[in-house]
C-alpha cells in the first residue's frame, strides 16, 4: 500500500489571531515518524507544566508541537512557485518562507473604491463566516482580502468577467486555471460560494505551510506564490485587517 503523505490540520477548534491558525500537531503522522513524534503527549504535558493553562498558552503549545512534528518528519522548504503550487493543490507536506519587508508600499491607491470593498464584504459576509468555520481560517482575514480585491480592482474585474475574458473571479479574485480544484473539480468560480470556498481553502493551506503566522506574509503568498518577501499587497491587506476597513465608517488601525 502506498504511503499517504497528506496531512490535515485538526478541526476541533480554530485558533485565530497571532497565535496562528494551525490546529494542534498535524495528522495523520507518517509511518516513518521518529520516536520524538510518538513522545508528543509527554512533551505536551511538560510544556503545559512550564507555560500554564488557558487559551493563549494552549495556542502557543499547539504551535510548538506543530513545528516539532514538521521538523521531525523533514518537511521540505519550497522556494519555486511550481513546487509551492503543487504542494498546495495536492495537500502535501511543505514549508514556505517569506521574509519581512521593512519598507513595503502600503498607501491605499488613488483609484480604490472604499464603498465597493464595503459592499462586497457585506454581501458575502454570511458565506465568509461559514467558509471560515469550515476551513479554520480567521474570517477577518477573508474579509480583508475580499475588501482589497473589490475596492482596489473591482471595476476592472467586473468588466473582464462580463466580457468573458477573465481567468480570475471576484469576490476573492481566485484564478480558475490555478485554483479551481480547491473548491471541487467542476466548481464554478463565478458562483460566490465556490469562489469563497476556494479562496478560504487556499488561505488555509498557505497558513499550514507558513512557519511564522502573520497577516502580511499570508496575504503576500495569496497574491504571489513565488514571493520571498512581503509585498505591497500583503502589507495593504494587513493594514485593512487591523483597521477593519470593511466597515462603512473607517476606524483607526489597531495595533497588532
Amino acid at each position: 500500500m502506498a504511503q499517504d503523505n497528506r496531512w490535515y490540520g485538526r478541526s476541533h477548534r480554530p485558533t485565530y489571531g497571532v497565535g496562528g491558525l494551525i490546529g494542534a500537531f498535524l495528522e495523520p503522522v507518517p509511518p516513518n515518524a521518529g520516536a520524538g513524534s510518538r513522545a508528543h503527549p509527554a512533551a505536551r504535558r511538560q510544556a503545559q507544566g512550564s507555560m500554564g493553562s488557558g487559551p493563549a498558552a494552549e495556542r502557543q503549545i499547539d504551535d510548538e508541537m506543530t513545528e516539532i512534528h514538521k521538523a521531525e518528519n523533514h518537511w521540505p522548504y519550497l522556494y519555486r512557485e511550481r513546487d509551492r503550487r503543487e504542494s498546495i493543490l495536492n495537500n502535501t507536506p511543505a514549508r514556505i518562507l517569506v521574509d519581512n519587508n521593512q519598507d513595503p508600499f502600503t498607501p491605499e491607491p488613488w483609484y480604490a473604491s472604499h464603498s465597493m470593498g464595503v459592499d462586497a464584504v457585506a454581501e458575502h459576509e454570511e458565506m465568509i463566516v461559514q467558509e471560515a468555520e469550515r476551513t479554520g481560517v480567521d474570517p477577518d482575514l477573508i474579509k480583508a482580502i475580499v475588501y482589497v480585491e473589490n475596492s482596489h480592482g473591482g471595476n476592472y474585474g467586473a468588466l473582464t468577467e462580463a466580457a468573458g475574458a477573465a481567468d480570475s473571479y471576484l469576490p476573492m479574485n481566485v484564478q480558475k486555471s490555478r485554483w479551481q480544484t480547491l473548491a471541487g473539480k467542476s466548481a464554478d468560480l463565478t458562483d460566490a460560494r465556490a469562489n469563497i470556498r476556494a479562496g478560504a481553502t487556499l488561505l488555509k493551506r498557505i497558513v499550514d505551510r507558513s512557519p511564522e503566522y502573520s497577516i502580511d506574509k499570508i496575504a503576500t503568498l495569496y497574491n504571489n506564490l513565488s514571493a520571498d518577501a512581503v509585498n505591497s499587497y500583503g502589507a495593504r491587506v494587513s493594514d485593512v485587517y487591523y483597521g477593519k476597513e470593511w466597515y462603512a465608517t473607517r476606524q483607526p488601525p489597531m495595533i497588532p
